[in-house]
């Protein structure tokens, strides 16, 4: 399977969960692979053009080959409860690299709006080829 295939249908199970249930399922985990320190939340706050939450950060491949990331990002309220979240991803990060990312949200966050790290898949490049 090409690697923006599997990227599309993880994103489509990630957000599946979202569309048309009135039983509020939790949604799919995708399962942590990444090392510690792989993906870092640099910057939190509210879009100034549609007032949703956007988290930037960076994306760095610790591991020994090229590998493919989705992120998931949480939007928090005040409280520490998930009120949105938005996801990226990044396909074929060589070892050592660094990328930049931006998450957003769709609906308007709250002030004071605070980002945490859901979920972090990586795939290795050579699982997918």
């Amino acid at each position: 399977m090409h690697a923006f295939s599997r990227t599309f249908l993880l994103s489509a199970l990630i957000a599946l969960p979202a569309c048309g249930s009135q039983t509020a399922a939790p949604a799919p985990r995708v399962t942590p692979s990444a090392p510690p320190g792989d993906v870092t939340i640099t910057r939190c706050g509210v879009a100034s053009d549609l007032r949703t939450g956007e988290a930037e950060g960076t994306i760095v491949n610790h591991g020994t080959e090229p590998a493919d990331y989705i992120v998931r990002v949480e939007f928090l309220d005040a409280s520490g409860k998930a009120v949105d979240e938005g996801q990226n991803s990044t396909e074929d990060l060589a070892p050592g690299r660094r990328v930049r990312f931006t998450a957003s949200g769709v609906r308007a966050a709250p002030s004071g709006v605070r980002c945490r790290v859901a979920d972090v898949g990586r795939f290795p490049r050579s699982a997918t080829d």
